[in-house]
């Protein structure tokens, strides 16, 4: 509980409680159907938790301008690449919906 400062590439990131990233996704999938299409997209050391969370049953991206190691399935530079892969997710979810 209380106040965490958690160092990432553009300073600092103030997060409150023991509540991670992971934790989010899991209360998020619980509330929307089994059928909905998922994306995680996260760059920061945070975002880890989040990825472990929707591991086989979404996708999870890491969006930096430098690889590193990570869950996450794809590996997308910013903004060329982000903007394609959201216009491609639009489009898709615009298909199937």
């Amino acid at each position: 509980k209380g106040v965490l400062l958690v160092p990432f590439d553009g300073g600092i990131e103030i997060m409150a409680g023991a509540r991670n990233r992971g934790d989010v996704v899991e209360t998020i999938l619980s509330e929307i159907g089994s059928d909905s299409a998922v994306a995680y997209l996260g760059g920061e050391p945070t975002d880890e938790d989040g990825f472990a969370a929707l591991r086989g049953r979404g996708l999870n991206v890491l969006v930096r301008h430098q690889y590193r190691r990570t869950l996450a399935d794809v590996w997308l530079r910013p903004p060329t690449e982000v903007g394609a892969f959201l216009n491609a997710w639009i489009a898709e979810c615009n298909t199937v919906g």
